[in-house]
């Protein structure tokens, strides 16, 4: 492997390419240029791990922790938000996803019409093992304040919630 397979095929090749640096079949001079591409590959596969900012919520076991209600809607000021709070909600960690080990994030978008009602709740990417459908139920029959306009007037939106399962 010479050092332009290390840049044509960077995810499948970082560690033969790593062994073959050492060896030294990789020119020197290419260095910098292929520790960015080592970098940019390592960084761009751990994308999908984070960090999330949230709040610990009520659970009957691990940690559940949700993040803010978000919303790309151009016309939204203000995006909706739990009515009593992301701490007063409950979620319940199912006892199969328990005793099987299984945690991860699981991400929903959910319409929130003028009178805080959600509407079109819908698990986007989910863990399974009852953990996708507990946090569905808890988004479900949350509570919310609507998303406001420029004006202070409240409207629908499209938000984003965030839910991660945690031992």
């Amino acid at each position: 492997m010479n050092w332009l397979s290390c840049v044509s095929q960077p995810s499948a090749a970082v560690s033969r390419s790593l062994c073959n640096l050492i060896k030294g079949t990789c020119p020197k001079i290419f260095f910098p240029f292929f520790l960015f591409v080592v970098c940019s590959t390592v960084l761009n596969n751990c994308s999908t791990s984070k960090v999330i900012s949230g709040t610990r919520v009520k659970s009957n076991k691990g940690v559940i922790t949700i993040s803010k209600l978000s919303t790309d809607v151009p016309n939204v000021q203000t995006p909706a938000s739990f009515s009593e709070g992301r701490d007063s909600l409950f979620i319940e960690y199912p006892q199969t996803c328990w005793n099987s080990g299984i945690d991860g994030t699981v991400k929903l978008f959910m319409d929130i019409n003028e009178q805080g009602k959600s509407t079109n709740t819908k698990v986007s990417r989910g863990i399974g093992g009852g953990c996708d459908i507990a946090a569905w139920k808890a988004m479900k029959n949350a509570t919310y304040h609507p998303a406001l306009d420029a004006y202070g007037n409240p409207i629908a939106a499209r938000h984003t919630v965030i839910v991660i399962f945690k031992h």
